[in-house]
């Protein structure tokens, strides 16, 4: 199917002129030169095979076009089942360079690694990394930070909506109640978002929504505040790696 798919895909691609194309950023596949895998993870047997059999068949179509193929750090494995097990040997075989995050992600790899050159270790994020505090967010030094995350209810079904507003919006009134001044600050976007807006509806005074796109400025941010209380995994990496004190969800 994937190849039948990919076919199809640049079959439609190649009949629009390269200018068009190009103004809504879209590329053939002749056009592709190298290809940088950032799935996360993705490749284990807790998703099941169908991610990694659809790379390993993505990958050996890009190694035959000669496409250069780099897995960027990120976890792999356990790989027990045989399906799996045939996928990644087919990536580790057609990819120029794998980077396992953790030594037990590269020991997985290397156990089906035909040429272990190519498997390396290496970190998939700086939490040593200074962030930035932009002048338009000085207002937000010193106050607690509430920082929500959608999967608490999504991967949770012993948690609603309702039961986890109501408990940022009984965080959020304790905090008011000390005469403090906090705010909520959306660490990924849509359904994070939805959630604060629907906890604004509960609270008074009304809290505040920051919403950033720049990782450097979201981490400055959270190095400014006095504390927080927070469900997102690279929140907290934020915030602890700072010294701010935290409450983890």
């Amino acid at each position: 199917r994937v190849p039948i798919a990919q076919s199809i895909v640049n079959t439609v691609a190649n009949l629009m002129p390269k200018r068009p194309r190009q103004s809504n950023n879209l590329v053939t596949s002749s056009e592709i030169q190298a290809v940088l895998d950032a799935s996360g993870f993705a490749y284990t047997d807790q998703w099941g095979p169908g991610a990694s059999e659809f790379t390993a068949q993505l990958c050996e179509n890009w190694q035959e076009a000669g496409k250069k193929i780099i897995f960027l750090p990120q976890a792999f494995g356990p790989f027990r089942s045989l399906r799996i097990r045939r996928a990644i040997s087919k990536i580790t075989a057609s990819a120029d360079l794998m980077f396992a995050r953790d030594r037990t992600s590269y020991k997985y790899l290397l156990e089906l690694a035909e040429d272990p050159s190519r498997i390396h270790l290496a970190p998939d994020f700086t939490n040593i990394l200074d962030g930035e505090m932009p002048d338009c967010y000085q207002a937000l030094q010193y106050r607690p930070c509430i920082i929500p995350n959608h999967k608490m209810v999504s991967k949770n079904s012993k948690i609603t909506p309702k039961t986890y507003c109501s408990f940022l919006a009984n965080c959020v009134d304790y905090l008011f109640a000390q005469g403090l001044e906090p705010f909520v600050l959306i660490h990924a976007t849509g359904e994070d978002a939805e959630l604060a807006e629907s906890l604004q509806t509960q609270v008074r005074p009304r809290i505040e929504i920051v919403q950033e796109s720049n990782p450097l400025f979201i981490k400055g941010i959270i190095d400014s505040c006095l504390m927080v209380i927070g469900a997102r995994f690279h929140g907290l990496v934020s915030s602890l790696s700072q010294a701010i004190p935290s409450l983890g969800t």
